[in-house]
């Protein structure tokens, strides 16, 4: 009975010192907010405030700072760090020949990934700024940051910019940004794999639809058929593990395999 007693204690012990670890306590709970993040977010504020733009590089060092600690963020050093990148796009508007701040924010919310720095991105995304002809290069730069957000939220927007959008450089953007779900379950992957395979087959069908020079409509699906292709190539590679180069052959591998998770590799 000695024995046993004293196994007892020790047990006891043990589950005192690891019950944290046990029984699955958030380690975020035990950390503190930084208030050197509050600082500089402050100081970020003021060089993003400035009317004459000339503290933009300032803002941007700033930015690679407050990157620094990575996934290690308390949750509300994270929740500020990405109000306070959202700030950037309520300031005086940067024309398209200074974009550099922009191109920093709109990355560093991309590193941020999760679904808060989805949401702004996709707020950024439909500003009526960004709609203008000149800025359409930093369109596709935060489509591409919204998929490397990997926030399953985002995938139905993607998937209906490579649908819905008249921009070939829109539709390629959005359908590439994709391929960073490609650690995604295997329905997700499937899904994304047969809308976006779906899309890619109906732009085929027209652009080869008419062998007429002349045929305007099939001229323009033709000029689309090129944008997208090597980025939706890719985004069907990343989603199923294969690597063809034509809408026809991913149907045919499609039809075989889609039943088949283990093939997906």
């Amino acid at each position: 009975m000695k024995l046993l007693r004293k196994d007892l204690i020790s047990l006891l012990t043990a589950l005192a010192v690891f019950a944290p670890a046990a029984f699955g306590q958030d380690p975020d709970e035990e950390k503190e907010p930084d208030p050197e993040i509050e600082e500089k977010l402050d100081t970020f504020k003021e060089a993003i405030s400035d009317k004459k733009m000339k503290r933009d590089s300032e803002a941007i060092a700033l930015i690679d700072e407050l990157l620094q600690k990575g996934p290690d963020y308390h949750p509300k050093d994270r929740q500020d760090i990405i109000k306070g990148f959202k700030n950037v796009f309520s300031r005086k508007a940067r024309k398209p020949d200074q974009p550099e701040l922009y191109i920093a924010t709109v990355v560093a919310l991309g590193e941020l990934g999760g679904d808060d720095a989805a949401r702004v991105l996709q707020q950024v995304y439909g500003l009526r700024l960004f709609k203008e002809e000149e800025w359409q290069s930093m369109r596709e730069r935060i489509l591409e940051q919204v998929g490397k957000c990997t926030s399953l939220r985002t995938v139905e927007f993607l998937l209906d910019e490579t649908g819905n959008n008249d921009i070939d450089g829109i539709k390629r953007a959005a359908g590439r940004a994709l391929r960073h779900f490609d650690e995604a379950e295997f329905k997700t992957r499937r899904d994304i794999f047969e809308e976006l395979l779906t899309k890619y087959g109906e732009i085929t069908a027209v652009a080869r639809s008419s062998a007429d020079p002349n045929n305007a409509t099939v001229r323009k699906f033709k000029r689309t058929l090129s944008a997208v292709s090597d980025g939706w190539n890719t985004t069907l590679g990343a989603m199923s593990g294969q690597e063809f180069r034509t809408a026809e052959d991913w149907y045919e591998w499609f039809n075989d395999h889609k039943n088949k998770p283990k093939d997906w590799q």
